[in-house]
């Protein structure tokens, strides 16, 4: 340990020098790191909100959520799915597996979700999807389509 010590105190200068790499290598390393002060600990969600002013929780259980969870059966990768239905709102939460790429999960559901006679019934009972993605989901406005009637949805 004398040894280090007073080779340290002859070579002043290499002493320094090698604090400096160091220190500059720290610096530079510190920026790349890759550090989130929040990481996303949840699973990727896909969630399905449906809306159909006007009309019964019983009505809109029967005629979209229940159609969409059955739709929604088999997606690959899928942990759970679930429902929750009040009036005029249908919300359908599907939860995957860790690891499972946002894009796959989104493309899963863009499929089943977009059919034809999806699309025929969304005109017909006059009702407005809309999809939100990941793990910051929030309600997205959605406009409403007139009903086979004619009226307009508020």
């Amino acid at each position: 340990m004398n040894r280090i010590v007073a080779s340290s105190l002859r070579q002043r200068f290499l002493v320094v020098l090698m604090t400096v790499v160091l220190i500059g290598a720290g610096t530079r390393s510190l920026d790349r790191l890759p550090v989130d002060a929040y990481p996303d600990l949840s699973p990727p969600i896909v969630e399905i909100i449906t809306q159909w002013p006007g009309h019964a929780a019983e009505e809109v259980e029967r005629l979209i959520t229940v159609p969409t969870e059955i739709g929604m059966n088999g997606i690959p990768k899928m942990n759970t799915q679930r429902s929750i239905t009040l009036y005029g709102l249908s919300d359908v939460i599907l939860t995957y597996a860790d690891g499972t790429d946002n894009n796959f999960a989104r493309q899963e559901v863009f499929q089943p979700a977009f059919q034809p006679e999806s699309a025929e019934r969304r005109d017909a009972f006059g009702v407005a999807v809309v999809l939100a993605f990941g793990t910051d989901l929030s309600l997205r406005a959605a406009k409403f389509r007139p009903l086979a009637d004619g009226t307009q949805n508020l």
